[in-house]
């Protein structure tokens, strides 16, 4: 039985991957359906191994990896979002050659923003015996709020362009630098 922390905690984990696909959806709005599931489904899977790293490395070795996440997060998050700023200010010409994100660059900003749910993994380790019904909420959420994310973002992109896409650069900065505050001030 999946209960309401569960729930509650697939959405607060996946916030990052729906603010990172509002970014991506608006650098990239001529994205298929096809892409956008894709997409979605890359964020979900990795969202979902996250807290099962956490769950599986359990109590024994979750202190060396608290040490980490957030510095790593913030690095990919920040560097990311540095080159969003970098091509919003570019001609639209420029930026409208690709009409879909690489593979690499999906898969970065996945990870980026799952890494902090390896923390609630080692948490989920504590409270729960079977992991497979968390992490199947975890998935369908994150790839709701993805796929969410990046319709979202590609019509705000259609209507503010340049203007989106260097707001969203500065959206991930923002969550790279929350999540590395967030386990700082801890």
């Amino acid at each position: 039985m999946i209960s309401g922390a569960v729930v509650g905690m697939a959405f607060a984990v996946s916030t990052d991957a729906f603010a990172a696909s509002l970014a991506k959806g608006a650098q990239f709005p001529r994205l298929t359906w096809r892409r956008t599931a894709a997409i979605a489904g890359s964020f979900a899977t990795l969202e979902a191994f996250a807290p099962l790293a956490g769950w599986l490395i359990g109590r024994e070795a979750g202190q060396w990896l608290t040490y980490l996440d957030h510095w790593i997060a913030f690095g990919l998050l920040g560097l990311l979002g540095l080159s969003m700023i970098f091509r919003g200010g570019r001609a639209k010409a420029e930026n409208s050659a690709l009409s879909a994100p690489t593979w690499l660059t999906v898969a970065l900003v996945a990870l980026a923003t799952s890494i902090d749910a390896v923390a609630v993994g080692l948490t989920l380790a504590l409270v729960l015996e079977q992991i497979l019904p968390a992490l199947a909420v975890i998935a369908a959420v994150t790839f709701i709020m993805t796929w969410a994310g990046l319709r979202l973002g590609r019509s705000a992109s259609f209507r503010l362009g340049r203007v989106v896409e260097t707001l969203g650069g500065l959206t991930l900065i923002a969550i790279g630098t929350k999540i590395l505050a967030e386990h700082l001030l801890a």
